[in-house]
């Protein structure tokens, strides 16, 4: 009977990275992606170091060039999913209301980004992109942003579990400058989805507003309070001078979309913004090929929301990698932090890291939720296993191998040679080197006296006189060819057969002897190999690498633009979860066939179907949830709406 990995084979794509059939589990020396990562033929490429900290005085200081600023320098605008950020409005404070214990605020005079949700309105007004308003429905092929839900639908309902879905991104880029946002609201409901989208507006609109004196996305989402003139929000027409300043922003920005969680009664979410600025020349480094690194890239992130930039040049290099513990394995159900009412009011910033780097122009900096990140998890992919723990277990938990039986050490055995008539009246001594047969000390098989140079044998010298000692220090030698004389050759002309038992020499097998064939990777019984966390995530990496350049097939072209990015990357964790999908949408788990007729069986026993479903897809590869990317490419770029 076939496994069930064999069985859903079918749902699996054939990746570039691992193209050989799943059925050939263990052929250990087949020629796969992993494999040749395991075996050391593929790493990372070292790129601009990514610095972090907690704190902006932790990181170096750059300064900034000049940038554009103002509503006419905006080439894209966009936000998601099902109207995003614009299901959100404010509700704008009067200046005499003044906030209490907020962190990171400045004596600036700003009006906080506080909102009321009307959840009527959330689900009738904007259901997808027609709906947006003109100004933030400005997606380009350089500028862009997707969401999907990678849970099963629900056969009866003919809507997906886990809906709303629970994430928001949200981008506003310039030529030479962009936003970029994503939160994940933690768990499933109306209200994870509303922290999630109130976020992504606080943060937006005060870091526009604030770097970029800019508020006209947003003036349209403002909802004056009653008896109250709507008034515009004042901005402040000094440009941000340099990258400590920028961390600052972020801090305050996280500040205000916390405020807007709670005036929203929303519940808790991630949260995840790049800024991306142009440096001053005076800070611009030449690279090999007079390449310029000439933007930097400012990232403020809580919780497993992650960001990246891609290269062309150094590849994939995650910019949030100093928030999470890249030598442990990580639970996935453990946000890490969140913004929201986390203990009633404040919110989890444990891991709330700030981190720069210095990127290129045509760079694509991308921002992504767990669900799109952790599907290109190997471990998640079901390609490779964590390595085992180095304590022995019980059989009953899975032991691969009984553990060693305790040996006494004994002291090595002394050999003394057969008696003969020229050794029985000799002492007997300890172990020699091996002696050849015959007292010559030259074997006349050459092949035989090269493998004894190379492992450092010699003959007996029992009947040689003594000679001086020998120096451990040999140059290298070229072993030369086999030449056959026609005394090794028979009468017919051909060459005399390799005598079988040639008992001049007793070799023993080398413990030190070198394999010079491909590194044997460890494996479990199934055949997938153990890595470390380590070598986990660098994998990780590189297959968000492989899929960017060489797409699902292994044959497309190279990702050059944001939008393609996000659909390469989209694509490839819908496809990662079919099985389960289609698993978990069996008409079994809703209905019973009674003579031919399927009748929908009742609520409970649809739960408990539907546990043992999820039993059932536990070794299926991928993990089910809300996917979330966007993307910006760096620089000046050319124009393509979509």
């Amino acid at each position: 009977m076939p496994s069930l990995r064999k069985r859903v084979s079918s749902y699996f794509r054939q990746l570039s990275f691992h193209n050989e059939p799943r059925e050939k589990r263990h052929n250990f020396i087949e020629n796969t992606f992993i494999n040749k990562y395991l075996q050391g033929q593929i790493r990372l490429r070292d790129g601009p170091p990514i610095i972090y900290g907690k704190n902006p005085t932790d990181l170096p200081n750059y300064d900034l060039g000049t940038y554009q600023t103002g509503s006419s320098s905006i080439v894209g605008c966009y936000t998601g999913p099902h109207g995003g950020l614009t299901t959100v409005q404010r509700s704008e404070k009067h200046l005499s209301v003044l906030d209490q214990d907020i962190d990171f605020i400045d004596t600036q005079d700003e009006a906080s980004a506080d909102a009321v949700s009307d959840k009527e309105n959330t689900s009738s007004t904007a259901s997808d992109d027609v709906n947006l308003p003109q100004e933030w429905n400005h997606k380009t092929e350089h500028v862009y942003g997707l969401s999907d839900s990678l849970y099963d639908k629900n056969l009866i309902t003919k809507t997906k579990n886990g809906e709303p879905i629970a994430d928001c991104f949200g981008v506003i880029a310039r030529n030479d400058s962009a936003i970029l946002a994503v939160a994940d609201g933690v768990n499933w409901g109306e209200k994870a989805s509303i922290a999630a989208k109130s976020a992504i507006h606080g943060c937006l609109h005060y870091l526009n507003k604030t770097i970029f004196q800019d508020t006209k996305p947003f003036d349209n989402l403002v909802k004056s309070e009653e008896g109250s003139v709507k008034s515009e929000t004042p901005v402040h027409e000094s440009r941000i001078g340099n990258t400590r300043e920028v961390f600052v922003c972020l801090l305050r920005a996280f500040n205000c979309a916390h405020d807007l969680i709670l005036e929203n009664k929303g519940m808790l979410t991630t949260l995840t913004v790049a800024v991306v600025l142009p440096l001053k020349q005076s800070n611009v480094r030449r690279t090999e090929g007079s390449t310029i690194e000439n933007y930097i890239c400012c990232v403020c992130n809580v919780g497993d929301t992650l960001a990246y930039v891609y290269s062309q040049k150094y590849g994939v290099r995650e910019l949030t990698k100093g928030s999470h513990d890249i030598n442990c394995n990580r639970d996935m159900r453990d946000a890490l932090g969140a913004l929201g009412p986390v203990d009633g009011i404040n919110p989890e910033l444990s891991n709330l890291t700030l981190s720069i780097t210095t990127i290129q122009k045509g760079d694509i900096i991308l921002v992504a939720s767990d669900g799109l990140t952790d599907n290109f998890d190997p471990n998640v992919c079901k390609f490779t296993v964590n390595t085992d723990p180095p304590k022995v277990r019980k059989p009953s938990q899975g032991q691969i191998r009984p553990p060693p039986k305790k040996v006494p050490i004994k002291p090595p055995r002394k050999i003394a040679p057969p008696p003969s008539a020229e050794t029985t009246n000799k002492p007997t001594t300890t172990s020699k080197p091996l002696k050849p047969a015959t007292a010559s000390s030259s074997t006349g098989d050459p092949l035989v006296e090269q493998f004894m140079k190379d492992n450092a044998l010699q003959p007996s010298q029992e009947n040689k006189p003594s000679q001086k000692p020998i120096v451990a220090v040999r140059k290298p030698e070229i072993t030369k060819p086999i030449q056959r004389t026609n005394s090794d050759r028979s009468p017919q002309g051909q060459s005399k057969p390799t005598p079988q038992n040639d008992n001049r020499y007793n070799f023993l097998r080398s413990k030190t002897s070198l394999d010079l064939r491909s590194r044997a990777i460890p494996r479990n019984p199934d055949g997938m190999p153990y890595v470390t966390p380590l070598q986990r995530y660098e994998l990780t990496l590189l297959m968000i690498e492989d899929i960017l350049k060489r797409g699902i097939s292994g044959k497309e072209n190279q990702c050059v633009t944001a939008k393609r990015l996000c659909e390469n990357l989209i694509s490839f964790t819908v496809s990662i979860t079919n099985a389960k999908r289609r698993t978990l949408e069996d008409n079994d788990l809703y209905f019973d066939n009674r003579n031919g007729l399927l009748v929908e069986v009742s609520h409970q026993e649809k739960k408990m179907r539907r546990k043992r479903g999820l039993e059932r897809v536990q070794n299926l590869p991928g993990k089910l949830d809300h996917v979330t990317v966007v993307a910006c490419n760096v620089g000046n770029v050319t124009i393509v709406n979509v």
